[in-house]
Parts: structure tokens; sequence; C-alpha cells
């Protein structure tokens, strides 16, 4: 038999044995991921020459092939062979998953490895769809067009906050499927073209093999993905809630515990360096953050760093990154950390003037903590004090909660909505000219409404029936720890927007 069908509830995966090819298929929806792609590629350098070569999987020598069947799945062993490298290549398929691992350390004495290639193609999306691409990128997450004009390569231990990558394509209306690419490797490569996405693995120095895992989401999004993730790390127990750590660390929970009023300094920052071996690296890292937290210190790193998230108390976390060399016809920034990390590591969001409303939209949607630079004098001072009294009041309430959805809730992605684990909602206006109006508020250019059933704040123009002649941050809060509802001590503030 030369060609494998493997089908489970949500895809269908065919490869072929012989040209080492795939094709998968989401199959609630119908959506074609891949059709006769590679499986991967290896590039070789002539050790005499120099030069570089890239070779398909199919254009190896296949020594032997294996495999087995099982309750939890089908595993396939390929071993590959050229140039008197050898090269094990697992096929794991399962009801959630598509694993790919590689084992393949070992240069000859004409070759050495250069670069691996996984799974190539896979997440191109179509330009004739709505779809894009997710791509963890330094503090924030971005969401890139199809159409999109780039050709750039993001390593995995510089400027990615998190290894893996994803796309979502929109067949039709209401009809999309989600892909999310997850790997363990500190020496990934992410090459961004116009057509696709490809995954690049260099020589690890440890000889680890290298892990890929395909996820597959009917009619998901990109928190469908973020949200794969997250219980990917807590079931490999690299995911502690702040709640734990505190019990750990007294200054983490006089954090915690403390007060409203004042600005929070940055205790510290680690920037790891570049190494030969990042794994070194990362340990030393580590060895050092734990130094810090003997000393009873508040440890926050400035880059979020997600092998760091483990062991950091808190992260500066841009809320709103651009980058010049990066121009899609479409892009906004997703808030997938607070998905994955917000209930784990405390977010801190800057503040780059008081009077940045965009920065303080951005970060109520993180419901992050705010990180002033420069202390402003007079009215501008007092004017950064309601921001940061408001951001401070959110945070402490919703410290252990996590984004559960999130969408854009206008064409132009400048309103957006989210939704957290203990239901807090919110909805920010980033318009600087548009109203955006429902039947439920009426939000002005630059407006806000929170909502957390303690507390509820607004920059709005209406909330239900009731209408605000002027503009102003309107707050009010339960200060006996009941709902607004039932609350017999609900504290109202004013202050000018």
């Amino acid at each position: 038999m030369s060609i494998w069908s493997i089908a489970y509830a949500d895809y269908e995966l065919i490869v072929d044995r012989r040209s080492l090819t795939y094709q998968l298929t989401e199959t609630k929806t119908q959506t074609l991921w891949a059709n006769d792609l590679p499986l991967g590629w290896i590039e070789l350098e002539d050790r005499e020459t120099a030069a570089v070569s890239r070779y398909d999987f199919g254009a190896l020598r296949c020594l032997s092939v294996s495999e087995k069947s099982g309750p939890q799945g089908k595993r396939i062993l390929f071993g590959l062979d050229i140039h008197g490298i050898p090269i094990d290549l697992y096929l794991i398929c399962s009801q959630r998953e598509i694993q790919i691992q590689l084992e393949a350390n070992r240069d000859s004495k004409t070759h050495r490895i250069s670069a691996f290639g996984l799974l190539p193609g896979l997440c191109s999306v179509a330009e004739d769809t709505d779809g894009y691409r997710i791509v963890p990128f330094t503090q924030a997450t971005y969401l890139l067009s199809s159409n999109a004009d780039s050709d750039r390569i993001y390593r995995n231990w510089e400027e990615l906050a998190m290894p893996f990558i994803g796309a979502v394509r929109k067949s039709a209306p209401g009809i999309q499927s989600a892909l999310g690419l997850f790997t363990d490797s500190a020496y990934l490569d992410v090459s961004i073209h116009r057509q696709d996405i490809e995954l690049i693995y260099r020589r690890d120095p440890e000889r680890r093999r290298l892990d890929l895992r395909c996820l597959i989401f009917p009619q998901g999004d990109s928190l469908s993905i973020a949200r794969a993730y997250r219980e990917k790390i807590i079931a490999e127990n690299g995911h502690i809630t702040l709640r734990k750590k505190s019990r750990e660390s007294i200054a983490l929970h006089d954090f915690l515990e403390g007060g409203v009023g004042d600005f929070i300094p940055v205790a510290h920052h680690l920037s790891p360096e570049d190494r030969t071996n990042r794994w070194e690296a990362m340990e030393e890292r580590l060895s050092e953050i734990a130094q810090f937290h003997a000393q009873n210190q508040l440890i926050v790193l400035d880059r979020v760093q997600d092998w760091a998230a483990i062991a950091a108390d808190g992260w500066l976390c841009e809320t709103n990154v651009t980058d010049a060399q990066l121009t899609p016809a479409l892009q906004a920034t997703l808030p997938l950390l607070a998905t994955i990390y917000r209930d784990c590591v405390v977010p801190f969001a800057p503040l780059r003037h008081p009077f940045a409303t965009q920065d303080l939209l951005r970060a109520l949607v993180h419901l992050a903590l705010p990180r002033i630079d420069s202390v402003p004098d007079g009215e501008t001072m007092e004017r950064g004090r309601d921001a940061v009294r408001l951001l401070k009041s959110a945070y402490h309430l919703t410290f252990s909660a996590f984004l559960t959805a999130h969408r854009f809730l206008t064409p132009d992605y400048k309103v957006e909505e989210a939704i957290y684990s203990d239901k807090t909602r919110v909805i920010i206006n980033q318009s600087e000219s548009e109203i955006y109006e429902t039947e439920e508020f009426s939000l002005p250019p630059l407006g806000f409404y929170m909502r957390h059933s303690q507390m509820e704040a607004h920059d709005a123009l209406r909330v239900g029936e009731e209408r605000f002649a002027i503009r102003a941050w309107r707050i009010r809060q339960a200060q006996d720890g009941k709902s607004l509802e039932s609350s017999e001590a609900v504290e109202w503030k004013v202050f000018p927007a």
C-alpha cells in the first residue's frame, strides 16, 4: 500500500509513502489545509565546497517503514538516509492532533546538516478569503492578512513570545477553520512569505528531538489556538498561577494584596543574551530569577518570554506594537497573552503619556496594570493618577482571570470586545472619529465600557436608557465584596474624560 488515509473526528490525513507528500482536510467544514505538500525538507552543506542544497523528504532514500496502530492513534516511522546521514521521521496521529518528530543530528564525512523544514506551506492562507495568520511577535500577537507583502524571519529566542504559529481560513460567511502549530524547540525560525509561513529548525547543540504538533479547530479562531496552547503547558506543569506563586513569595503576596493608590515600580529587567546554546542561557536566567526570589524581590521581565513564565512575577507587556517591516493590508493586535498567561504572570502595560488614551484602551482590553516611565506634574499628574486608579482597581478584582473570548465588532477593527473567565467584559472604541452605537450602549470616539460583578466603569454617551451629557470616566464599585446589584456599599467616582 502506497497511500495511508488516517481519519478522525476533525481531520483526514492522506500520506503518500513514496513521495512523502500529504493532504490534510478539516472534515467538519471541508477546509483543505494542504494538498500534495511535502512533509518536510533538509538542507545540507557540502564540507568541501560549502554549497548548501535543499532536499524534500521524498527525495531521500527510504531504508525502512514501520507502522503501529492502537486505541490512542497511529504511528508511522520512516527510516531515511541522504549522503550517509540517517534521519528518523515519526508521524503520530491521534484524535486531537498530528505530531511530527525528527531525529537527525549526525553529520557525515562529506556533508553536514544546516537546517530542517517541517510541514512547509501548511499555514498559507488563500488570497480569495478573509483568513489571517497568527504570529506571536515580540510582546504582541499579529493578525496578518492573506495578501501580506512581507518576507521576514522571526527567531523563537529573540522575537517570538510563544513557540507557536497559526492560521484561520474563512471559506464562506460563518464558516471558518483554524490550525495551530506548536513546537518545543528553542531553535525555531519562522519565515513569513506572501503565500505561506515556513518553520525552519536550526541545529540543536544538545541533539534534542525536533517536535512539531498540528491541531485543527473546526469553526475555530485565534483564541482556539491560544486556549489549546494554554491546555498544553498546564498539562506539562509549565503554568503556575499567581495564587500559587504568591503562597511562596512574600513580595508577590504583598503586591497582590496591596492598595491601589501609587505607581508601581518595576523591580528587575532580565534580558537574556543570545548564546550558541540557548538551553544553557535559559537555565542561567532561571537560576538568576531564583536568586532574586530568594532575596524576596519581585521579578518583572522586560519582555514576554514563554520559557520564563513559570518563574517570573510580571512582564512588561507592549500591548500595541507596530512593526515597520511588516506591512500587511490588514493588521490588528490580538490579546492572546491574556488567554495563556494572565493568571500566571502580572501584565504591565505602558502608558506613554497619561493623555495617551489609546494606551489606556489597550491596557483595559488586557486588564493590565499601568506602567508610566516619567511622572508628570500638576494637572497632568492627577489625570495620570485617575488612569492608574482605574486600571489598578480593575486588575485587583480580576488578577486570577484569563481571556476566554475576543472579537472585533467593526470591519475596521477599531472596536474590540474581550470577555474573561470571571465574566468580566471590556469593550473599547479605538476610533478617533466614529461613535459605536448599540442598543446596550453608545461609546464615543476613544470611549470604553468595562463590567465586573463588583465594578462598572465607562466613558460612554449612553448605557442602557441612561444618557450622559458630559463625557467622563464614571466608576461605581462595591466596597463590601458583594455584587453591584446586592451591595449596600457602592462607591461612585467621576473623573474628567
